[in-house]
């Protein structure tokens, strides 16, 4: 597969991928809210996003893993990760919570600014996923010793393992973290080094493989959902479950890059900015549609605020750029780990008499 369509594809399923966590956020407020009934269907629906979503983005961060530690080294990536991931993480945390705090009597929430400053051992709403990822990409940089098959497959193997047997494990945030996703890291990597994406063929072969898997993602969710079990539940099938919602999105990714349909490209290269400031824009909506509009319709709040949701994340991240405020979502040269890093790497060694 060519080097563009690869990385169209791969933006293809971020956007896929963030639509249905803006998706789900929203609709999770609106039953907070009251405005959606909490009922079995939602319950189901919610379920089912949540068991493969996120694991999914876990998968996209696996696939240029090795590549990154190629060009930068173990050291450069670690910069570079507290670059893209810590560093907004912290940033974000702090802007979403003092709006939180300020806003908590319009909102569902009541929060006080010591919870906001809990972050580093307690992460709130979705800034779980970059507290989570940072650590899984720390721990990849210790345990990959080589790109041999060997070694990735006993990493997946044990991975694996601790995703299924996670309930044996010490009752720590960070372990738990771990063991529920670097599974799906792990499944990124070999991805990637055993060049399945190369293996597809052309655009009916694609359909063929994501019809494929979608009647086997189908029968695991039912499977996982019949006996009463749900996305919390984790074990063999929940894993099985994941892993084919992955990759029912990667060959779905894989035809609509084909197709080249551009927006998908476009929300899956601002994916980052609308992961950060989703929330924020989602509940601004539903506060604007529910109180100041007085529209109580939940199937209105849901299509509107899901927009909401993507496109005013979109438009304010593409804004801040522009009027030089890009500092918030990356850091600028004097907090920069990796500029501090190529600094330290250029500067004259002194020699030793």
């Amino acid at each position: 597969m060519k080097k563009e369509l690869r990385n169209s594809w791969v933006d293809h399923a971020k956007a896929l991928g963030i639509i249905l966590v803006v998706y789900g956020h929203v609709a999770r407020g609106l039953v907070s809210a009251g405005i959606m009934h909490d009922s079995d269907l939602y319950r189901l629906i919610d379920s089912v996003i949540y068991s493969f979503h996120m694991p999914l983005f876990f998968f996209l961060s696996g696939l240029f893993f090795f590549e990154s530690r190629r060009r930068r080294g173990i050291s450069g990536t670690l910069a570079t990760k507290i670059d893209t991931i810590l560093y907004p993480f912290i940033v974000w945390s702090i802007i979403q919570g003092g709006i939180e705090v300020s806003l908590s009597n319009y909102t569902n929430g009541s929060l006080a600014w010591r919870d906001v400053f809990q972050m580093f051992w307690q992460p709130r709403a979705q800034f779980w996923f970059l507290y989570a990822l940072f650590f899984v990409f720390a721990l990849a940089l210790i345990i990959y010793k080589s790109q041999s098959s060997r070694s990735i497959l006993t990493v997946l193997a044990i991975s694996s393992a601790a995703y299924i047997l996670q309930g044996l494990l010490a009752d720590h945030r960070i372990i738990l973290y771990i063991a529920d996703n670097f599974v799906f890291f792990a499944l990124g990597v070999a991805f990637t080094h055993f060049s399945l994406e190369d293996r597809t063929g052309n655009r009916d072969a694609l359909v063929k493989c994501a019809s494929v898997v979608l009647l086997v993602f189908i029968a695991l969710e039912i499977a996982l959902h019949s006996t009463g079990k749900n996305y919390t539940d984790k074990g063999f099938i929940s894993l099985s479950a994941a892993m084919a919602g992955i990759f029912m999105i990667v060959f779905i990714s894989m035809i609509t890059a084909c197709a080249g349909i551009r927006i998908l490209g476009t929300l899956g290269a601002m994916s980052m900015s609308i992961y950060l400031i989703h929330i924020i824009s989602g509940s601004g909506a539903r506060i604007l549609f529910g109180k100041i509009m007085g529209i109580h319709d939940p199937s209105t709040h849901l299509a509107l605020g899901t927009l909401a949701g993507l496109f005013i994340p979109l438009l304010a991240a593409l804004a801040m750029n522009r009027i030089g405020m890009n500092f918030l979502f990356a850091p600028p040269k004097l907090l920069s780990a990796g500029r501090r890093l190529e600094r330290l790497r250029s500067a004259p060694q002194s020699n030793p008499r």
